[in-house]
């Protein structure tokens, strides 16, 4: 199955998203919900880092699925699927800040 002792260097590249991290717990929680952010709302998210923020960003074009952050944060925290303990604090008109545990991720449509 693998062939390589060592991470090839296009997945070393990405060791940031998936190192241990105070917000892998949140992390986890959004990768199990997957099919219900790229299925049902119809949004194709990617993570990014925002320096001026030091925190996680999860982006994605709202023109697309025409889904802004609020809805996302809605469906994440209040829906039958939701995240467990998280809560939703929008930020400004196309973001939030999605909380759990201790960790905040950035939700934005772009």
């Amino acid at each position: 199955m693998w062939e390589l002792n060592q991470l090839h260097r296009s997945e070393a590249v990405l060791e940031q998203h998936w190192r241990v991290m105070p917000c892998m717990l949140l992390h986890s929680a959004l990768m199990a919900r997957a099919v219900l952010l790229w299925g049902e709302l119809n949004i194709r998210p990617s993570w990014t880092e925002q320096a001026r923020r030091q925190l996680p960003e999860l982006a994605w074009d709202s023109s697309r699925g025409r889904v802004g952050a609020h809805e996302a944060g809605a469906m994440l925290t209040q829906a039958p699927a939701r995240i467990p303990g998280a809560q939703y604090e929008p930020a400004d008109a196309d973001s939030g800040l999605l909380h759990l545990a201790g960790a905040t991720i950035w939700l934005r449509a772009r």
